[in-house]
């Protein structure tokens, strides 16, 4: 087995942005720069029974960038149906109020779900491997915290010594300790 050392703390929203990744992939994303990041998109959302859904179609007009979503969104299902990647589990129809004030039924999915799609789609499709990349990157934050929490939080307090120690007492105020605890 290969000896490996843990990557330098790279994600680029670990300095406490709490939004889901949809949202900060919905966000735009500077990237380094010779690599150039891509442009925000609107991304709707509702939360149900404790779970959030997406806008599918939002997501693939952002990170598709298909010249006709729904066509694309149709190809996208026969594809995902072959596959035998039952989309019951993680997609629901939800309303959506359009720009035109009309209420529609709409496909909507897990962030899970978000993924997948992303993951079926053509390898030169609009920014698809860029997202994928980007996800990975948070993959390997995941990892690196489950695997070594203590060299995370040591990478985190490096870059900001102010945002750990909040993030220290918001863990034990959750844990229902006080301030002074």
């Amino acid at each position: 087995m290969v000896d490996s050392t843990p990557n330098p703390l790279s994600f680029p929203n670990a300095d406490g942005d709490q939004r889901p990744l949809p949202e900060i992939v919905a966000a735009g994303k500077p990237d380094e720069p010779e690599n150039p990041g891509w442009e925000a998109f609107p991304l709707a959302y509702h939360d149900v029974e404790g779970n959030r859904y997406y806008a599918i179609s939002h997501w693939l007009v952002g990170v598709a960038q298909p010249a006709d979503v729904r066509k694309f969104w149709d190809a996208m299902k026969r594809r995902l149906n072959k596959a035998k990647i039952e989309l019951s589990t993680w997609c629901r129809q939800l309303p959506h109020e359009a720009s035109d004030g009309k209420k529609y039924k709409m496909d909507f999915a897990t962030a899970e779900g978000l993924y997948i799609i992303t993951q079926r789609m053509d390898a030169e499709t609009g920014l698809r491997d860029r997202v994928l990349r980007f996800l990975a990157k948070a993959g390997v934050i995941v990892d690196e915290a489950r695997t070594d929490p203590d060299g995370l939080l040591a990478q985190v307090v490096g870059k900001n010594p102010e945002r750990a120690v909040e993030l220290v007492l918001e863990h034990y105020r959750r844990e229902g300790k006080p301030d002074e605890w």
